[in-house]
């Protein structure tokens, strides 16, 4: 394979080695390109003023990694970043191409993440510790946007090895936009099946089994952390305020303080400026400035953000720092009033309470409901106020206020709408002030079933909480009074989804009874969708093999396997049934009464209809066994809402619906609660 590289502008300043132990061996390391023959691939290295590593006058050693190269267009790399800025410091620098940008010469961003022919950060994490080691020097990592995430990624491994320096970076790069990602998996791993996966639903699970993190996130929240971190974004860039600083921020303890969010050990610092319009990166002058401060290692985070305010063009802190509800410094409430007025309208409002001063604004919106039927929607908006005409027939009763922070973390509230029922137009009352307080008490639900159900939670606005979601289990296994053997539990140590790891763990060790019984909850809404999994007897205990259960490692074969129409395999769901109804009130039960889909949202016939049609015949049969067991409350749906969703975000698939049907579901689930189980839902 031609590799994309072009080494003629250095000339004889080129410089291969076999392997970074060999370059570290070296006495000192040339100015120019250094070639590491590293796995498939070359780890192309630029060494600028090396000669200033000798002198004790530097004490840091900065490393640029370079972002996307936009417009590419063919061009031949390596291509590194930050050189110019350490010729006009007179500092020595390290600048690191992206080796698998020479897989492709169309490809412009591959995040120093690496490919089939290459364990990129395993190269580039042996050759900084290497570095550090060598000079006995601490490396301030540099970059911004997809090398930003480089240098996070780097230096949390690092720790107190590193600094880092970023603006505007992705901390997860499976986050970033599709198109994006997706040119960078099929240049960098072209022998998987991208193409069967357009929505990438399989790349995180595909790229740990290769040994590379997609994610830094899950580092940082861990305590692995570098000695410093100066983290910058524009304000302006909603998408990587939103999608990128707000998933790295959620998992860490910080506070608000004079404008930036700190973390309490002073290691790192989020400053959110308006350096830039958007995803344009900080100014040079900005940048430099930082390097300035960052290379003197005695400059704590408190003297870098003290000194970076200072600076006339930088932009400073914005007046509205992006708010957080999870790391306000009291608790976020969110009180909402309703009050109809004397021109048959509905007038609502809300207001987040608990918020220190200086922080940014949440976004509200608001639900109307008539009885459990939700009759008008108004969506995020910055407004904390709304109004609704009153619609003929159809009183309102109830509102639902939610408040949405800056990195889409959201809060919710509901109030009675008082004496609205008696109000309707036509017969405008005389105007009740009925203005009340905020009084949440959403039904609590355990959803023991599927993504089915799940899905409705995340894919619709509500205010009935989610308490607990256990999926991938049998009732047959879940309810079975032997666990499986200590060795299969000791085996899932190795899985790398946590969830993942948990599901499998429930379902061998029978924690769902316990479970049942130690939560607080409303209702318990059970689907039957992943009962399609075989039922594994292992020396007479059943485990259901679900798909992670095979990740786990279990050899496959061992054991008989039950499927849905085993006699056996029916009983004992029927002996989990009634153990389900001995754990849990009967009366508390909701059944998820589902079928798979047969057709698309546009009408298309899915594929394999004759599995489809077996599942629902079996399906079928399974509810009429529970309706004899006892009268449960059902969600039933009528036919035109069973249609698969081509653009679901866990891709196409039987059991992958429309949105109207998980609208539906909710509905119903609402109206249930109220009806069967008494609850007071405001």
């Amino acid at each position: 394979m031609m590799l994309a590289l072009d080494y003629t502008r250095w000339g004889n300043a080129r410089h291969v080695w076999n392997s970074t132990a060999d370059l570290l061996a070296a006495p000192s390391i040339a100015d120019g390109v250094h070639s590491i023959q590293a796995e498939g691939l070359p780890l192309d290295v630029l060494m600028v003023n090396g000669a200033c590593l000798g002198k004790a006058t530097q004490t840091v050693l900065p490393v640029f990694f370079s972002g996307a190269v936009s417009n590419r267009g063919g061009k031949p790399g390596p291509f590194f970043s930050g050189s110019g800025i350490a010729e006009s410091k007179g500092i020595a620098a390290i600048c690191i191409a992206d080796p698998t940008l020479a897989l492709d010469p169309d490809l412009g961003l591959a995040w120093y993440a690496g490919s089939s022919r290459q364990q990129t950060q395993a190269c580039v994490l042996e050759l900084l510790a290497g570095l550090a080691d060598k000079f006995q020097i601490e490396l301030l990592l540099v970059g911004g946007s997809g090398a930003g995430f480089a240098a996070l990624q780097f230096g949390g491994k690092l720790r107190e090895r590193a600094s880092v320096l970023v603006w505007n970076p992705q901390t997860d790069l499976l986050a970033y936009y599709r198109n994006a990602v997706k040119t960078y998996l099929r240049s960098a791993f072209p022998d998987e099946a991208w193409e069967d996966d357009p929505r990438l639903t399989s790349a995180g699970a595909t790229m740990r089994g290769k040994g590379i993190s997609h994610a830094v996130h899950l580092d940082y929240a861990a305590g692995q952390l570098p000695r410093r971190l100066v983290y910058l974004q524009n304000a302006s860039d909603d998408f990587h305020v939103l999608n990128h600083a707000g998933s790295l921020l959620a998992g860490m303890t910080v506070e608000a303080n004079e404008g930036r969010y700190r973390t309490a050990d002073e290691r790192t610092l989020f400053w959110f400026g308006d350096w830039a319009q958007g995803h344009e990166p900080i100014p040079k002058r900005t940048l430099c400035a930082l390097i300035d401060l960052m290379l003197d290692p005695a400059n704590s985070i408190e003297a870098i953000s003290h000194n970076l305010g200072a600076l006339d063009e930088a932009g400073g802190g914005v007046s509205g720092l992006p708010l957080s509800f999870r790391h306000a410094a009291n608790r976020a409430n969110l009180g909402v009033r309703a009050a109809l007025t004397d021109v048959a309208t509905l007038k609502v409002s809300a207001a987040v309470e608990g918020v220190p001063s200086g922080l940014g604004s949440a976004r509200f919106a608001f639900y109307v409901f008539s009885g459990g039927e939700r009759i008008q929607v108004r969506w995020y908006e910055s407004a904390s106020e709304a109004e609704f005409p009153l619609l003929p027939g159809k009183p309102p009763t109830r509102v639902a206020a939610f408040a949405m922070d800056s990195f889409g973390q959201k809060t919710k509230a509901t109030t009675p709408v008082g004496s609205a029922h008696a109000r309707t137009l036509g017969s405008p009352a005389a105007h009740d002030p009925n203005v009340l307080s905020n009084q949440p008490c959403p039904p609590s639900v355990f959803v023991l079933g599927s993504c089915v159900s799940r899905d409705a939670f995340a894919l619709v606005e509500t205010d009935i909480t989610l308490v607990r979601y256990v999926a991938r289990t049998s009732l047959a296994s879940a309810f079975h009074r032997t666990p499986a053997p200590a060795h299969m539990l000791s085996a899932l140590t190795s899985m790398d989804s946590e969830w993942q790891r948990r599901m499998v763990e429930i379902d061998l060790a029978r924690k769902l009874p316990a479970m049942l019984r130690s939560t607080q909850f409303d209702v318990v809404l059970v689907d039957l969708i992943d009962e399609r999994f075989p039922l594994l007897m292992l020396d007479d205990v059943p485990v259901t093999a679900s798909t992670e259960f095979k990740k786990a490692g279990f050899p496959e074969g061992r054991g008989q396997s039950l499927g849905y129409a085993s006699g056996a395999r029916m009983q004992l769901w029927l002996q989990g049934v009634r153990r389900l109804m001995a754990t849990v009130d009967p009366g508390k039960i909701i059944i998820n009464r589902v079928y798979w889909a047969s057709r698309t949202a546009s009408g298309e016939l899915l594929e394999d209809q004759d599995s489809i049609r077996a599942h629902n015949e079996m399906l079928g049969k399974m509810y009429a066994r529970l309706a004899s067991c006892h009268p449960f409350a059902t969600i039933d749906y009528p036919p035109h809402l069973l249609v698969a969703d081509e653009n679901h975000r866990w891709g196409l698939s039987p059991f992958h619906y429309a949105p109207r049907m998980y609208e539906h579901t909710m509905e119903r689930l609402r109206d249930l609660a109220e009806a069967s189980h008494g609850l007071r839902i405001i």
